[in-house]
């Protein structure tokens, strides 16, 4: 099923490190190619120039009855009097094995560059299992695995004593749940937990996105979400904790 996104409104204060949920755009099809489209588009002139240009896609690819492999990739940027205030851009390989109808592996490679966020570039590779059921029409689901991460920040951005250059193994922690509360609304909740597997408690970035969709019919719903990020140790220039407030009309077919 294609879904394209033709209305989004963000409200946010940006401030700590991103992590990207591929876990929310994950579409569901049994067929052998699918894919999810999303765009947005806002522009203001006049005593402040604005441009905000938001894209993203996920393609799918059920190799065989087990074996299934996505790729997401987007883009988002922020210009004011011409002036790039945000330019954030990301891709991610992901493979699945399914194991048996509860148990399956994930693996990926991901890229991403991030202006808000100092990065000129972040690597990741990550593998792990997770485990997926449903009671009652509750759907929920946990996994674990590890990550290797390469990180690259604008280094004239940080302070003398800060590094710019540096790598670290994380454990890759996450859950979600899903239920319908009628049956036009379903609720939709992801969590990621991401600490230094050298530095635990003082080092971990934490994400929880939670949505609410509701469908009119076959072709149209909206998707309100809440998404909170927290960096504990971010880079001094930056703040710790990230809200975002999300609205889209979604259209499938």
């Amino acid at each position: 099923m294609k879904k394209i996104l033709l209305f989004l409104f963000i409200s946010s204060n940006i401030s700590a490190q991103s992590i990207i949920n591929t876990e929310s755009n994950t579409a569901k099809n049994d067929k052998k190619i699918f894919a999810e489209i999303e765009a947005a588009f806002d522009m203001q002139q006049g005593n402040t120039d604005i441009l905000q240009l938001e894209a993203s896609v996920l393609l799918g690819f059920n190799l065989t009855d087990k074996n299934l492999l996505k790729l997401n990739a987007g883009h988002a940027q922020l210009t004011e009097d011409e002036e790039s205030i945000d330019n954030d851009s990301y891709v991610q390989l992901r493979h699945n094995y399914k194991f048996s109808e509860l148990i399956k592996s994930f693996a990926f490679i991901q890229y991403q560059e991030n202006l808000n966020l100092l990065l000129t570039e972040r690597l990741i590779l990550g593998l792990g299992l997770r485990y997926d059921s449903s009671i009652k029409g509750f759907n929920f689901g946990v996994g674990s695995g590890v990550m290797y991460e390469n990180e690259v920040l604008f280094e004239e951005k940080l302070k003398l004593y800060e590094q710019s250059d540096f790598t670290i193994i994380r454990m890759c922690g996450l859950s979600t749940f899903s239920f319908s509360i009628s049956e036009f609304i379903t609720i939709h909740n992801t969590t990621f937990f991401q600490p230094d597997f050298s530095d635990f408690f003082s080092d971990f970035r934490l994400l929880n996105d939670l949505s609410i969709i509701t469908e009119f019919n076959d072709y149209f719903s909206l998707e309100n979400k809440i998404i909170i990020r927290h960096d504990s140790d971010p880079p001094s220039v930056l703040k710790e904790d990230d809200l975002a407030f999300v609205s889209s009309v979604i259209f499938s077919f």
